[in-house]
């Protein structure tokens, strides 16, 4: 989920807006069902080390981005992510700065 920057939305024209300079916020949610995690359940052909997974995964995504005209952007985004395992330490944060210029 964390792509190479996740923004808002993948196409923003401000001048068409008749802006310039601006920004925007964005919050998303992704929930998924997960079957195997060979980081998780270990190797897939032989035993091996491996822990208790929770199938149900979520994570929460909340950014924003300032752009510029119509062809450069600049964002942040932080993700929370649910325990992927029993026995794991509280949730995961991570997040990517993203800046993209069009040409």
């Amino acid at each position: 989920m964390i792509l190479p920057g996740y923004s808002g939305t993948p196409y923003f024209a401000g001048d068409r807006a008749g802006v310039r300079f601006g920004w925007n916020f964005f919050l998303g949610t992704e929930g998924r069902v997960v079957a195997r995690n060979i980081f998780v359940d270990g190797n897939t052909f032989q035993n091996g080390r491996s822990v208790v997974k929770e199938i149900v995964v979520a994570d929460l995504l909340v950014g924003t981005e300032l752009f510029f005209g119509e062809r450069f952007r600049l964002s942040f985004s932080i993700i929370t992510r649910t325990p992927e395992f029993r026995k794991q330490h509280g949730v995961d944060t991570f997040g990517s700065f993203n800046g993209a210029y069009a040409f």
